[in-house]
This record gives structure tokens, sequence and C-alpha cells, in this order.
């Protein structure tokens, strides 16, 4: 009642002041149109729609919005025709036009429609449609030549379904999101990445990658590397399963990793990320000098380890402080290292306790992608700095193993109450060496 008293309100004013029929029925039409746009079930709104036409049948939009009360295919496209031939000039007519005529089965119209809509209008939505309709009439230069227009401009909020429909096509078609891909707006190209990359279409997020302007966007390219190459090791979630997982020792797993640590310094390279640099058969960051977040960098979110100053080092080092209620296996902080395999390495562990109490269980595990154990080297927890150190090959299988700093209380042996300090865990490459047999 209210909106109709508005109503009434506002069409004696405009009689009083003389604005005439067509300004009465252009208020009527539009108050019906609204009342269209508020009903929830097609047939109110088709009634209402109709009444707006009644008042101002030259306004095409009604016309338009009418097609999608109807579930005739044939009357709703004789409603679009007509608000095509009322306004010609207006792109969401064609389009309307074009949806039906799909829907009757006839592409060819349909393209039409949508070329007369892409010279009304040169935007995102014509050429994304007729690139469609192209497809659909195997015409693949026109599909081509219509993507490559319609990308460029894709609107930030429409991006994931364009990149869904890219991946819907590809699968028909392999090849043709890498093709594409590129072709997105730069400033979403990050985001591009990150979502192929979860999607696994790890070929057309490289390609992309490999042209991103980091510069002005450094935070979304760490991102973009960060999901990159979790995906290329085959760590990151995913909310399309791989086809075929690289198996662990393949020529393929080699060159995914290969190809991860090349996007991971590739990013430092264009200052996105600040880290250290991955090296095959090296920790990265062996002092604490960086952040702790990435692939190839210190990851630990435990309350009880954290970064402390050391003057005497000049440097951070990490501290964990244990109060003896650790009673079972804990990882306190982690890292993926990428091995050649058989190559031959060494790892040190600086470290101390602060307490007179001998303890023991701390200690530097290194582990098989599938988390099989390879070593375990007790942590030194001396009063005085000490280094643990031990000399072993990697793997003939494995191209990426993964370094821990774990807790495990011995049996028999009272649980460790202390703040150990650790200086610095180094991993290297070293020459040729006797190595003694696993046992």
């Amino acid at each position: 009642m209210r909106g109709l008293n508005l109503l009434g309100a506002a069409l004696g004013l405009a009689c009083l002041a003389g604005l005439g029929w067509a300004a009465i029925g252009t208020g009527l039409s539009d108050f019906d149109q609204l009342r269209a746009y508020a009903a929830t079930e097609n047939p109110t709104r088709h009634v209402w729609l109709q009444r707006a036409e009644h008042w101002r049948p030259d306004l095409a939009a009604n016309w338009r919005l009418d097609t999608s009360t109807v579930s005739d295919p044939a009357e709703a496209r004789s409603l679009a025709l007509h608000a095509v031939q009322l306004n010609p000039h207006n792109w969401q007519n064609w389009s309307a036009l074009a949806l039906l005529d799909l829907q009757i089965g006839d592409a060819r119209a349909a393209a039409s429609d949508l070329a007369h809509a892409t010279q009304v209008d040169r935007g995102f939505d014509g050429h994304f449609q007729l690139a469609n309709v192209s497809w659909v009439l195997g015409d693949q230069p026109h599909f081509l030549k219509e993507m490559r227009l319609a990308l460029p401009m894709t609107p930030a909020d429409r991006l994931i379904s364009v990149l869904d429909e890219l991946i819907r096509l590809d699968a028909s078609q392999p090849g043709l999101l890498t093709t594409l891909a590129p072709a997105l707006p730069s400033n979403l190209q990050a985001r591009a990445v990150v979502y192929l990359s979860s999607r696994t279409k790890l070929d057309a997020a490289t390609a992309l990658w490999n042209q991103l302007q980091c510069s002005s966007i450094a935070p979304e390219c760490a991102a973009a590397a960060q999901h990159l190459c979790a995906a290329w090791l085959g760590l990151a979630p995913r909310t399309t399963p791989l086809s075929a997982p690289a198996a662990a020792g393949s020529s393929a797993e080699a060159a995914s990793v290969a190809l991860a640590v090349r996007i991971w310094d590739d990013a430092i390279a264009r200052h996105a990320l600040q880290a250290a640099p991955a090296r095959f058969g090296s920790l990265a960051d062996s002092e604490f000098r960086f952040d702790w977040r990435g692939v190839f960098a210190w990851n630990g979110e435990d309350p009880r380890l954290r970064l402390q100053a050391d003057p005497s080092l000049n440097r951070s080092i990490a501290s964990l402080s244990l109060d003896g209620s650790e009673t079972g296996d804990i990882a306190f902080l982690s890292q993926w290292v990428p091995v050649r395999p058989g190559q031959h390495l060494l790892l040190e562990v600086r470290s101390r306790g602060t307490s007179a109490i001998a303890a023991q269980g701390l200690a530097a595990m290194l582990r098989t992608r599938d988390g099989g154990l390879l070593l375990k080297l007790p942590l030194a927890l001396n009063l005085d700095w000490r280094t643990a150190r031990i000399l072993f090959a990697a793997p003939s299988s494995d191209s990426l193993l993964r370094l821990s700093i774990e807790y495990s209380r011995p049996s028999g042996v009272p649980t460790l109450q202390d703040t150990v300090e650790i200086a610095s865990i180094a991993l290297r490459p070293v020459q040729d060496y006797a190595l003694p047999q696993p046992h």
C-alpha cells in the first residue's frame, strides 16, 4: 500500500507540473517493472511486465526482461526480437535474442545476433559469448579471434567462471588453456595462477607465471609462486586430483622438482619473494634469516618455537621451550629439500641446551616424500654450542626429501624440560666418500 500511495503522489505531482502522459506512462512502467523484479514466480513477473509493456510499449527493456518469464522458447524469441526492433543499439537485446536462438537450435542465427552485439558494444560479454557460439559451430579461427578479444577485458568477478569455461573446453582440445590464459588482464594473472594451480592445470599456470609482471603486484606474485611451486611438488591442496601423479624417482618427478626450484628462485629474482634460494642438496636459510613460509623455506607454527636475537652471533637463532609435558612425537620445524638421487650430502645441526640436566629425544629427522624415515640425527644439548653431523647419500628413488626437527621421548628416559637453542641447520653436497651401509 505504501508503494501505491507513493506512486499516486508522484503521478499527482507529475500532472500538476504539466509533465504529460509520457512522463506518467514512464512512471507507471517503471513501477510495474519494479514489481516484476520483486516477484518470485515467473507467471507473476510476466503479468507485471505485461503491464509495464502496456504503459510504455516503446521501452525495449521490458520486452527483453519478459523473455525470462515465459516457458515457450518461440514465444520468448518473439519478445526478444521485438526488443531488438525497438532498440537495436542495446547489445543486451541482441544477447537475449542469441540465447533464444541457441535454445531453439539455430547456432548460426545466434552467432549473427552476437556479431551485432559486438558491433554495438565491444565489451567482454559480447565477444565471450560469440566465442562460445563459434566453438559450438566448430569455427576454430573465429573462436580464437573472439576469445582473444574477450579475455583481456575479463572482469575480476568473472575470472573463476571464465577459467572454468576454458578448462572445460581444454578437456576436448588439450593445450587450449595454455594458449589462451596469457591473454587474461595482467592484474588478474596472479590470481589465475593460484586458481589454475589448485585445479592442477600446471602447464597453463606456468605459462602465466612466466609472463607475470611482479613489480606492481609483489604480494600477489608471491602467493602465485608459493601455490605453483607446491602444486608442481604435489604438496598443494587441490580441487582437481592429478590424473597421473609423478612416481617417486621417475624422470617426471625430477623434472617437476626442478621446475618448482626454478619458479621459486625466479620469484626471488623478481623481488616477489623475500627468501633464500632453493638449491639441490642444500637447505635454504640455514641460519634463519628469512620468514618461515613456503615449500623451500622453514615452516614452524608451534608456539613453543620462536626466533630470538643472539648477541654473540649477531643474528637470530631458533629457540624451543619444552616443559616436560610433551610425551608424543612432535615436529616443530620442517623444510622440503630438493636433492639429486644418490647425491652425497652432509647434514649439520649446531645446538645447545640451557640447563645442566642431561636429556634426550630431540633430533633432526630426514624423510622421503611419503614419510619413510631415512635418518635420525640426535641434537647436542650441552651448555655450550655443539655441532651434530652425519654423512649420507640421498636415495636413488627420490628427488624431494623433508627435514624436520622433532621430539620423541625415548623409552625409560625422563621427558625433556629445557630451552633448546638452534644456531643453524645446514645441508650441503660433499665429494665422494665411503658411506656405511644403512642398518
